[in-house]
């Protein structure tokens, strides 16, 4: 994510390309499962270095083609179909963060 972020960040002009950055967690399997792609929302490096931002994710399904059967592909895949088929709520996830920039 900090390489990400640091990518759309301007330190010449000490702002951002965008009020919101779009993110992916292929790195790690744990937050890629569980969050998969967010935005961050207002971000900012404050004049510490410090970065701060509201990372937004919505909490949805990708469909999964892999073969094979596994509970948790059923599972993942019945809720896909229930989410484009709109008879499931939208669960949204507002989460806080702040690092140091190298």
């Amino acid at each position: 994510m900090q390489k990400q972020i640091s990518e759309n960040y301007n330190s010449a002009g000490g702002k951002f390309n965008s009020s919101k950055l779009s993110v992916n967690f292929t790195d790690d399997p744990n937050l890629h499962l569980s969050i998969g792609h967010a935005t961050i929302i207002n971000p900012k490096v404050d004049n510490d270095g410090y970065f701060s931002g509201i990372l937004f994710d919505k909490y949805d399904f990708d469909h999964i083609k892999d073969g094979g059967y596994s509970l948790n592909k059923s599972a993942n895949n019945f809720f896909y179909w229930l989410q484009e088929n709109k008879l499931r709520k939208n669960y949204y996830m507002l989460i806080p963060i702040k690092f140091k920039m190298k």
